[in-house]
């Protein structure tokens, strides 16, 4: 049996920003004197509609368009939403978003044997996702870059464009949406993370963990198939 390559998804799995986004909503909405609810819609439409992906700058820039065009937003309420988003990405770059497993399971993984490359597999805007990144602590060379893919529930599609169907990859992810189209594919180990402990485990993936350093004990299952 070939090493696998183990691919991660990045949001929820690698690195969690809402505590520290949803400060960032906080002062945007003390700044402009809305509810903070209305904050978060605004933003939140991003994920969904209209083609776009989520940044913080969309975000920022509807909030503005909306207020400067009803004369409520002042010179220094700009001023104090910038400030705040630079707080943001400041606690990001600070690795306040790291979930606690992830620097050991780095470090395991980039010295497995049974692990011939370990990467990111993303969805999202990419100036973005790469801050995120970024936050990550430093692997060595046997740790791959990260990949995009364009449109939700195409990463197993493009995890196959890469790598081929000749080997395993562990394929780690919250969002069952993502394992689902996964299931084409036999050489593709759908592997759940759930990090909230109330989260229900999804019948697309073949196995569920808690925690990244659950896949050490998992590996002769995941390279067996």
């Amino acid at each position: 049996m070939k090493p696998a390559i183990i691919a991660l998804d990045l949001d929820l799995t690698l690195v969690n920003v809402f505590p520290g986004w949803e400060k960032m909503c906080g002062l945007w909405a003390d700044t402009l004197y809305l509810p903070v609810a209305t904050v978060i819609e605004r933003g939140s439409k991003f994920w969904n509609t209209q083609g776009l992906i989520y940044t913080p700058e969309l975000h920022r820039d509807a909030l503005l368009q909306r207020e400067v065009v009803t004369g409520e937003a002042e010179i220094a309420d700009i001023a104090d939403i910038d400030s705040a988003m630079e707080t943001f990405y400041k606690w990001l770059a600070d690795g306040h978003a790291v979930y606690d497993d992830v620097p050991d399971f780095i470090a395991w993984a980039d010295a497995c044997e049974m692990v011939e490359g370990t990467g990111i597999i993303s969805f999202g805007q990419p100036e973005f996702q790469t801050r995120k990144l970024n936050s990550l602590p430093a692997p060595s060379s046997g740790f791959d870059p990260i990949t995009f893919t364009n449109f939700s529930g195409r990463k197993a599609r493009k995890l196959i464009f890469l790598h081929g169907r000749s080997r395993p990859i562990i394929f780690v992810d919250d969002n069952p949406s993502e394992h689902e189209p996964a299931m084409a594919y036999h050489n593709v180990r759908r592997v759940q993370i759930l990090r909230d402990p109330d989260a229900v485990p999804s019948g697309f993936a073949q196995w569920h963990i808690r925690s990244l350093m659950e896949i050490h004990d998992l590996m002769p299952q995941l390279l067996a198939g």
